[in-house]
């Protein structure tokens, strides 16, 4: 009964996607692609829906790699059950709790990693430019700047460092309000946030900063006048173009601004503030989605021949009985047309969450969470369904035919980085002792200097060290492919000769009592604009 399900996705498929059997490389092939085992890059703080860049230095590119790294602080993800059987893991949580995104970076090809550190405060940057424990995002700029963002409900903060995450010293904590910011670093100084905001008409906006993230626009581009954006944002500065994923009417797609800095630049001369344009939905075809955030998009390094465009690729996963399917589309066109792969269709579980990450060459990688087992809905599956990271390098991806290499587990013999169901309520599940939200709502992939793919995953699978029982947040997992070919072609043998880092030591003792105080004042964050948003 697979095939014919299969069948369903794929007819579902409007006209404008052509849908293609890509090819399958075997798994003896040549340089196959393996992951350096993967460390957990702090025992004590919270980990899920992590964000990794290796920030270049784009006047001194040789300068030594410095990566950065950022998560959720575990807030609005807490798990009650947890908090019940794991003493450690509440003191560690109220005892670091600072009210930022958690922020950390390694200068050792992420063998280690160090908690950022203002001043000697605990805080991972200026509380008073940055207060925000969700959402977070990372990006750098064409001048090298590099950006976090976090929300705290009724604000989004954002932050910039222009010495690649030793200083933090320009920042907001009022870019604007709403709820998730995604970022895309732009030209100079200049980066873009897009987020939804409850105190405009439109309810997916971008505005923009040109001051490192000292101030942003009261002028914005609206993102839900022709179809609606629903992931990370990428900027092409070839065309001046911003992309998005997006849906519209039970298709998804991608919607585009062309002449966004024009469009940007053109409203601070005149001092226009409010709308000063809107996206364009670009329809890929039908299709269903078990993710909150529906789909992602990912702009290569190549640029086609013939049109002079930049490939674009978007992946989802369906809602379906198992199996259910990861697709990838492209465009050669600035989404005129598309071409429609399927990725995965696990032959018993059910894949979840997408990211995609593309190159040059027509190299894109794709990574998602994976059932074991069959998942009908994600919420509710059954309490011992392994859940693991899986990950496909796709070659030729801007040709008819892909070929997507073996799909793996990056994690190794880590195994699995979730038991059991994932609840999908939003922030409502902070309220429910059943609620499991501890990992987010996605986990995010990217290159390295190198184009070798570095992994960003919560992980579950931790105890507390003292009862065993399960702990209230997750902890964040770094991993980075280290053999096969890189999304750049390069060797990430040679980028990333095997290794990792000392263990880290066991968590600290609970410093402080203060859970129950602040398991309640969480419980305000069910006053949210959607109660099926994620925070």
């Amino acid at each position: 009964m697979r095939a014919p399900r299969l069948a369903v996705v794929v007819a579902l498929l409007t006209a404008t996607a052509t849908v293609t059997t890509p090819l399958v490389a075997g798994a003896a092939d040549s340089g196959a692609t393996a992951f350096r085992e993967p460390i957990y890059v702090d025992n004590q703080l919270a980990g899920s829906e992590g964000f990794v860049i290796d920030a270049v230095d784009p006047h001194d590119p040789d300068a030594p790699s410095r990566l950065i790294y950022a998560t959720h602080e575990g807030t609005t993800l807490f798990y009650r059950t947890g908090g019940s059987q794991s003493p450690t893991g509440d003191g560690d949580f109220a005892s670091t709790y600072r009210n930022q995104v958690n922020l950390w970076t390694s200068g050792d090809d992420g063998k280690s990693w160090q908690r950022a550190n203002f001043n000697g405060t605990g805080f991972f940057t200026n509380p008073a430019q940055n207060s925000g424990f969700s959402d977070p995002d990372i990006a750098q700029d064409g001048d090298g700047n590099v950006y976090i963002t976090g929300i705290n409900l009724v604000n989004d903060s954002l932050v910039s460092s222009p010495d690649r995450g030793a200083t933090w010293p320009t920042g907001t904590v009022q870019c604007h309000e709403g709820d998730r910011p995604w970022l895309a670093g732009g030209p100079g100084r200049s980066v873009f946030l897009a987020d939804n905001p409850s105190a405009t008409d439109s309810g997916h906006i971008v505005v923009r900063s040109t001051d490192a993230g000292a101030t942003c626009s009261s002028a914005y581009l609206d993102r839900e006048a022709d179809g609606v954006g629903y992931g990370k944002i990428v900027y092409d500065p070839d065309t001046d173009t911003l992309w998005e994923a997006a849906t519209k009417g039970g298709q998804v797609g991608a919607i585009s601004f062309t002449g966004a800095m024009k469009a940007f630049d053109d409203a601070a001369k005149a001092g226009t503030t409010g709308a000063i344009g809107s996206f364009t939905f670009h329809p890929i075809g039908a299709a269903t989605f078990n993710t909150f955030w529906k789909a992602q998009i990912a702009a290569s390094d190549d640029l086609d021949p013939v049109t002079g465009k930049r490939d674009l690729y978007v992946v989802w996963t369906t809602q379906q009985n198992a199996p259910n399917a990861v697709l990838m589309a492209m465009s050669r066109d600035d989404g005129t047309t598309w071409t429609t792969s399927i990725i995965r269709a696990p032959e018993t579980g059910t894949a979840y969450a997408p990211w995609v990450a593309a190159g040059s060459g027509g190299r894109v990688a794709v990574s998602w969470y994976e059932f074991a087992n069959p998942a009908t809905t994600i919420s509710s599956t059954d309490a011992d369904n392994p859940m693991y990271v899986k990950f496909a390098m796709i070659r030729h991806a801007n040709r008819p035919q892909p070929m997507i290499g073996p799909v793996i587990d990056p994690m190794g013999s880590h195994g699995p980085v979730h038991l059991g169901p994932i609840c999908t309520s939003g922030t409502t599940c902070v309220a429910s002792p059943t609620g499991d939200r501890r990992l987010g709502e996605f986990f995010t992939i990217a290159p390295d200097r190198s184009g070798c793919v570095m992994i960003a995953t919560g992980d579950t699978m931790m105890a507390d060290p003292a009862t065993g029982g399960t702990l209230p947040t997750a902890r964040g997992l770094y991993t980075v492919q280290d053999a096969g070919e890189s999304l750049t072609g390069q060797d990430c043998a040679a980028a990333h000769p095997d290794g990792v880092g000392p263990a880290l030591p066991e968590s600290s003792a609970p410093a402080l009592a203060a859970v129950v105080a602040l398991l309640v004042a969480t419980a305000v964050v069910v006053r949210r604009r959607r109660a099926t948003a994620g925070a």
